[in-house]
């Protein structure tokens, strides 16, 4: 018993930071690649998405975001505080964000002043899991097409109508 309380207690302390952590992409790359690109959802006015730069800003603030220990090794909470988070810093904007490999997504935002980063949740078994996280002040969409619903996969805020796994957001009050 003592051995386990030590071992979760040597996890904690070695991964404090590391858990919450954001990742950085490198400094030689000024938008991201491919990968991280959004798609365009069928059948809305989303307009062109173009692949963005990641917001400095928007990385920040996640990186602020305090983690109890007992989110350490829950990826929901850890979704939950972020989306919170990002919500009380900018109330008067919508907020979503979606685990990049845990299922199909499409989105799209019609502000082009749009707020984007990805986060890194590392879970107990030293797994990174990828979310990318939006912020923003117009009308948008975020789409699940596979993989679980939940917490531990996708979240968001703001103003919106949702239809299964479809998140329809209206612009926000000025």
């Amino acid at each position: 018993m003592r051995l386990t309380t030590v071992f979760a207690s040597a996890i904690a302390l070695i991964g404090i930071s590391a858990f919450a952590a954001s990742v950085a992409p490198p400094a030689s790359v000024d938008q991201r690649d491919d990968s991280l690109s959004r798609r365009t959802v069928a059948d809305t006015d989303m307009g062109t998405l173009i692949t963005r730069a990641e917001s400095p800003t928007l990385k920040d603030a996640i990186n602020a975001i305090h983690y109890p220990e007992s989110d350490y090794f829950h990826r929901d909470q850890w979704l939950k505080r972020i989306v919170d988070g990002l919500r009380d810093k900018w109330p008067n904007h919508n907020v979503f964000a979606f685990h990049r490999f845990g299922g199909d997504f499409k989105w799209g935002v019609t502000d082009k002043n749009s707020m984007e980063a990805e986060a890194a949740f590392f879970d107990f078994n030293s797994k990174t899991e990828y979310f990318q996280v939006v912020v923003f002040k117009s009308a948008g969409i975020l789409e699940r097409v596979g993989g679980d619903g939940g917490w531990a996969n996708w979240g968001y805020s703001g103003w919106y109508d949702e239809e299964g796994d479809k998140v329809t957001f209206r612009n926000p009050p000025k």
